[in-house]
């Protein structure tokens, strides 16, 4: 993620104390999953998890409405964490079959927030942020990142 320069950029507006939030999406959808009873639209589509994901993220927009965000997702399938060792992930569960659905539609609705910022990685967000941290640590800027746990 290249943070751009001159008039209207966010290093514009750096000085002025905001801050730029890293948020693992990933764990938001897990989280927003397990938070809410089971939703779905009319015609069956279950969304329980893209409501609670979107709730949680408007409230943090909200709540720091004078900053800046970008989402990180994980990305699906084999990474080159699997090159290096072949068992990770090995012990973790597949995703409900009523979740696996809705891993596209908070992307989609992250993508139509004109408040967020989405952005598949090809690793963990908590590995593939330091790139991102890096554009986001130069000398006049602050950076969080934004991961809550079960």
């Amino acid at each position: 993620m290249a943070l751009a320069e001159g008039p209207g950029s966010l290093n514009e507006d750096a000085n002025n104390g905001r801050t730029l939030y890293l948020v693992d999406g990933s764990a938001y959808i897990f989280r927003a999953y397990h938070a809410l009873p089971p939703l779905t639209r009319s015609d069956g589509m279950p969304v329980g998890a893209v409501r609670g994901f979107m709730t949680m993220m408007l409230r943090l927009v909200e709540d720091h409405a004078r900053d800046y965000f970008a989402v990180i997702f994980d990305a699906s399938g084999v990474t080159f964490r699997n090159d290096i060792y072949d068992q990770y992930k090995a012990n973790r569960d597949a995703p409900p079959e009523d979740l696996k659905p809705q891993f596209g539609l908070v992307r989609d609705a992250t993508r139509a927030s004109t408040s967020l910022v989405s952005r598949k990685t090809a690793s963990k967000p908590t590995t593939s942020s330091p790139p991102m941290r890096g554009k986001a640590r130069q000398p006049v800027w602050r950076s969080k990142f934004w991961m809550k746990r079960h």
